[in-house]
């Protein structure tokens, strides 16, 4: 049986559900801020280290783990940058059996289920939720 990979593009623009207690993250938020949402939202962010930029035309990028994901993390100088730079960062998730690329301000996320960690897509969930301020 072959797998097909299954690559979802979320982009973090959808409006805030009322009640939900978290807004939406700053157009001009950074790394530091999309880690800072999903530590306090209780995932467990672990292993970043500098990534190169340039591979994914980004003013800086670290690589890690969150939730036993494989993630990565860039910033771009703009929201302009950012759109054109998704196409990379989808060719980084495309051998995944999951993944998802996310907007959070100036920061383009990409989170990849390599290692089949999450085969009911429930962590996936709570890291779209936590970036996405709900």
């Amino acid at each position: 049986m072959r797998l097909t990979t299954l690559l979802l593009i979320v982009p973090l623009t959808a409006a805030v559900v009322g009640g939900c207690g978290k807004s939406k993250p700053a157009e001009n938020a950074a790394i530091e801020d999309a880690t800072g949402r999903l530590t306090s939202a209780g995932l467990k962010v672990e292993g970043l280290t500098a990534a190169d930029p340039g591979r994914y035309a980004a003013q800086r990028c670290q690589a890690g783990r969150v939730e036993n994901f494989d993630a990565l993390l860039c910033e771009y100088g703009d929201v302009a940058a950012l759109e054109a730079a998704r196409k990379k960062m989808e060719g980084w998730i495309a051998n995944a059996v999951t993944g998802v690329t996310l907007k959070h301000g100036r920061v383009l996320v990409g989170v990849a289920d390599r290692g089949r960690v999450d085969p009911n897509g429930k962590n996936l969930r709570r890291i779209i939720q936590a970036l996405n301020g709900k």
